[in-house]
């Protein structure tokens, strides 16, 4: 096993990071998920009292609902894929 140290091959990633909290809704606030150009965070949360699909966009600070209680509350919430098509769909 190699040595683990300053000069030795290792850096921590997160050194020197500051870090600001995003939100602060009461109760859960899960599987955040950042976008590929850094302006959005899509995450759980149960702020309106079920769990619903939420996306922050982080320069204005503004949330938006995107399932408004229609998310799937099986066994699959945790999963790291959202199937929203189930949940976006609108009836002809």
């Amino acid at each position: 096993m190699g040595s683990v140290g300053p000069g030795l091959g290792w850096r921590n990633p997160l050194e020197g990071a500051s870090f600001n909290r995003l939100t602060d809704f009461e109760g859960d606030e899960d599987d955040a998920v950042l976008s590929p150009d850094g302006n959005f965070v899509s995450f759980l949360s149960d702020r309106d009292g079920t769990h619903d699909v939420w996306v922050l966009q982080i320069a204005s600070g503004q949330f938006l609902n995107l399932t408004k209680g229609k998310f799937p509350t099986s066994s699959t919430r945790n999963s790291a894929c959202w199937d929203l098509r189930r949940t976006t769909r609108r009836s002809r």
